[in-house]
Formats: structure tokens, sequence, C-alpha cells
């Protein structure tokens, strides 16, 4: 028996417990389905912003970084350019954006609550 791809379904599979979660999703039916949500537009968009948001994030804190470093050796002062504060003003915006709407989701569905002590326990056991 195959399940639907509902939001109860999903919510109780992100509110199991980690070892029987990792468990779930190993069966074929469940990664079928996961595959199903994940190929969709919404999901697949959220996921490219997040990468071109890390790349940015990246290469911009890369060039500031070498832009210091060049104006400390040459005129003693470590100033850099705006623009490079801007593009990582933009992608701390959009990851606090998106952290919020998460947030926001875990609350309408009354998961919010298992998911702080999902994260305060993974962060406490790593």
């Amino acid at each position: 028996h195959k399940p639907k791809s509902t939001p109860t379904f999903l919510t109780a599979l992100q509110s199991l417990p980690v070892w029987l979660r990792d468990q779930a999703v190993e069966h074929p039916a469940v990664q079928e389905l996961l595959n199903d949500n994940v190929s969709q537009r919404v999901p697949t968009a959220v996921l490219m912003f997040d990468l071109y948001a890390h790349v940015g994030i990246i290469v911009t804190n890369f060039i500031a970084v070498v832009e210091s470093i060049d104006n400390r050796y040459t005129t003693g002062d470590a100033k850099i350019t705006p623009t490079y504060l801007t593009g990582l003003y933009c992608g701390a915006i959009y990851f606090l954006l998106r952290f919020t709407l998460q947030i926001w989701s875990f609350h309408s569905l009354n998961i919010l609550q298992s998911w702080i002590q999902n994260e305060t326990m993974t962060c406490l056991m790593d």
C-alpha cells in the first residue's frame, strides 16, 4: 500500500524520532513520495535560490577578504567597497526570511515544538 503525499503524512514523517525517521525514508514508497515532492517547482526553486545565495555569499566574501587584505598592506586601511557588504547583507536577509517562513510554517502545522526539541538535541549532540 503506497502512502499519499499529504501534509499530514509529511508532518508525521518529520515528527518521528531520528532513528525511526532514518529507517522510514529508506522504504521505496517513501523515497518515491519524497522524490515526487522535491521535484515539484516550488521546492526545486527554493533549493536553487539557496544554492545561488550560498554561492553568492561565498564569492562575495572571498572577493571582499582579498580586497581587505590588499588594502591593509598597500594603504594600511582594511576598508572594502560597500557593494560587497550589500551582497553579504542581501544573502543574510534572504536566509533570515527563509528561516522565519520555515518557523511560521512549522508553527501553523503544530510541529514547531518538536522541531525545536529535535534541533536542540541535534546541536547538543554535535
